[in-house]
């Protein structure tokens, strides 16, 4: 199979040929955790490498000062007690836990009959203290600031920092959206037919082929900027490709965010890219699209 590169002329016009003389890039790069535990770790142990006492004590604070605002709120017959973050691990862990045993209605997990009958959720914790944290969990406060994500933008901040501090990925990388299914009310709530979930938020990520997720940024209405002579798209790849650039990258993309300007952009930053092109995008030759 041959190869189309693209030479440049004096006249900055793009000459389309079948050399193969396409600029090859060594991959730099060392994947893989940065911080490696010792052989007697366990899965565990990993798990609290990317959720971190730092991260924990802020969301438990957080949600205490929630609650000590609002607990006149609660039921007569339910007190609020200062959360902990030995009690948070807890109802992480049942929360998680729900993922696995998928039942009709949340008070299903604290039945004791032969149909529902899981103890570990009773032994662990009441379903009326569960119901508390959850009504009260916190990821951020809600002060005078304009930011669409303020209660959720520091823990979207932390997983980015974590992610970068922590791993490093393969040579091949790929960006793509993903839904989180909502239905509720929310100014930048969006709807994309062929996702599984149809209505909810749209988050950008980077990741590997194998999906783990390295960087995200969640679409909130307005424009992401990175600098003044990038498109809205090309603003988006450029950022969550920000830490990975000139190191001999292969990024994979649809035709949403690809272009051919992106692509000779991301060239000189040591990047190959691949993906489909729309016809209708400006600046896409017409020589290419029509291939």
């Amino acid at each position: 199979m041959e190869f189309l590169t693209i030479n440049e002329e004096a006249n900055n016009e793009r000459v389309w040929t079948d050399k193969e003389n396409f600029l090859k890039l060594s991959f730099t790069g060392e994947p893989g955790l940065k911080n490696n535990l010792n052989n007697n770790s366990m899965a565990i142990d990993y798990f609290y490498m990317f959720l971190d006492n730092d991260i924990l004590r802020m969301i438990v604070d957080m949600t205490n000062a929630t609650a000590n605002k609002f607990k006149n709120d609660l039921d007569k017959n339910l007190e609020w007690n200062s959360l902990t973050i030995l009690e948070f691990k807890n109802f992480l862990g049942l929360t998680l836990h729900m993922g696995n045993i998928v039942l009709p209605s949340i008070y299903d997990y604290w039945k004791s009959d032969e149909l529902y009958d899981f103890p570990i959720f009773r032994n662990t914790m009441s379903r009326s203290r569960f119901l508390c944290i959850f009504k009260f969990l916190t990821f951020g406060d809600k002060g005078s600031s304009d930011d669409r994500l303020e209660k959720v933008r520091f823990l979207s901040n932390h997983f980015n920092k974590i992610m970068e501090e922590q791993y490093y990925p393969s040579r091949e990388l790929c960006i793509d959206e993903s839904m989180m299914g909502f239905k509720g009310k929310l100014l930048f709530r969006q709807f994309i037919k062929n996702k599984k979930h149809k209505f909810g938020v749209k988050f950008y990520i980077l990741t590997e082929p194998n999906g783990l997720i390295l960087k995200h940024r969640i679409y909130d209405g307005t424009k992401i900027e990175f600098d003044g002579s990038s498109s809205a798209t090309e603003s988006i790849v450029l950022d969550l490709m920000k830490n990975y650039l000139s190191k001999g990258h292969s990024l994979y993309m649809d035709n949403f965010y690809n272009s051919i300007k992106l692509s000779e952009r991301l060239l000189k930053f040591a990047t190959y890219s691949t993906g489909t092109l729309r016809s209708n995008r400006k600046l896409n030759p017409r020589e290419v699209v029509r291939i």
